[in-house]
């Protein structure tokens, strides 16, 4: 069976929840990126057979999301769309999803990604349709329903980060350290223009004076260990997740162009990755932090390497305890993961977030001219995926 090849593919900024980009609809978000992938490409928007994206908090945003997303794009409404909800793996299992669809014969283009708008998920009343009858009524959130709470569990992903540290031994400190790097990273990473070439700005004519969004919002140069230490825990009072070693609620969309072999070796692209395997685990809900171990493990044997063959990993930082207790398991070298900081800096759109991440993996090995690189995050449920690629070109 040949392979499929991604050979192109950008983002938005991340924005900050109810910042620059709380304007946009998830599917507005996903547009961009998509028309701006195809762009890159030189590809036609009327070459592709399928566009498949990943949203989770999707309560309100209207009938196929994708598809929504695949007309702002300007795609020919001839064009079929499918949305993803795998959780924080959204944006990855589209991708995924697509590599097989290809590799089966299937489709010979593919656009894949995730999108989300954390700004615009709405409230929920619950009973108003039979009508309340009498006293104080509950009003749910959409965010927290469908995207932060473990459905099965009962219980916030922040109680299972808190959980995590304290069965793998991450301490407070571990965890503090590691969002300090992350915040630095990120930093560089946007003054010396790394995130340029990944990034597109994004314009919001809403307000009277329009405004431009070019660079993510929630990276912080004033970050210390000194500010980091003196948060209070954010979940459990005895717990050690905190505002600080968490990713923050964020807005955003990525994508990319995936293609058969033919159009590979026949296309003038700007760049290739042969998604060399893919994986998916999953354990009990609460271990979901781990889970991304196994994800890996597995995707590494189908490809016929180990942790020792990548030179760089992208695991999504939902939380600092879930980011190390991973790399410890797997033995990663902390400078090959996340070179550029991840979510805890950037923002965990999580709809989006699998595609971002794998954009920035495929960018950072492009900066560094390394070849082999992993991407993989966990999902509520319990659940986790991974995929590898290799630098072809």
């Amino acid at each position: 069976m040949s392979s499929s090849y991604i050979v192109s593919g950008c983002r938005t900024p991340i924005g900050k929840f109810l910042g620059g980009l709380a304007p946009f609809s998830a599917p507005q978000l996903g547009g961009l990126t998509l028309k701006e992938t195809l762009a890159r490409a030189g590809s036609s928007p009327g070459e592709l057979n399928q566009v498949i994206l990943g949203e989770v908090v999707a309560a309100g945003t209207g009938q196929a999301p994708a598809r929504q997303a695949l007309l702002h794009a300007g795609i020919p409404d001839s064009i079929g769309a499918i949305t993803v909800n795998k959780v924080c793996g959204s944006g990855l299992a589209a991708v995924m999803l697509a590599d097989v669809l290809i590799r089966s014969g299937d489709a010979s283009m593919i656009a894949a990604g995730g999108m989300e708008s954390m700004s615009q998920a709405p409230h929920l009343l619950r009973g108003t349709r039979a009508g309340w009858k009498y006293g104080p009524q509950r009003v749910d959130d959409a965010l927290e329903v469908d995207g932060l709470k473990c459905a099965i569990g009962q219980a916030s992903m922040g109680c299972y980060a808190d959980a995590t540290a304290a069965k793998y031994g991450v301490s407070r400190a571990d965890q503090d350290a590691w969002a300090l790097q992350s915040h630095q990273r990120a930093i560089t990473a946007q003054q010396t223009g790394l995130w340029n070439a990944e990034i597109i700005a994004v314009t919001d004519s809403s307000g009277k004076t329009p405004r431009t969004i070019a660079a993510d919002e929630a990276p912080r140069a004033d970050s210390t260990i000194e500010a980091l230490t003196k948060l209070r825990p954010a979940f459990d009072v005895n717990g050690t997740a905190t505002a600080g070693n968490s990713s923050p609620l964020s807005d955003g969309a990525a994508s990319v162009l995936v293609v058969d072999e033919s159009r590979a070796k026949s296309g003038n692209y700007p760049w290739q990755f042969r998604i060399a395997a893919q994986a998916n685990s999953a354990g009990p809900p609460s271990e979901l932090f781990v889970a991304p171990v196994e994800a890996i493990r597995l995707a590494l044997k189908r490809a016929g390497k180990s942790v020792a063959d990548i030179q760089l990993f992208e695991i999504n930082e939902a939380f600092a305890s879930q980011t190390l207790a991973c790399q410890r398991q797997l033995k990663i070298p902390p400078d090959c993961l996340n070179i550029h900081g991840g979510a805890i800096a950037l923002g965990h759109p999580i709809g989006a977030s699998g595609a971002r991440v794998l954009v920035t993996l495929l960018h950072a090995l492009l900066a560094t001219k390394q070849t082999w690189g992993v991407a993989s995050l966990c999902l509520g449920g319990g659940e986790a995926v991974a995929l590898v690629v290799e630098r072809t070109e």
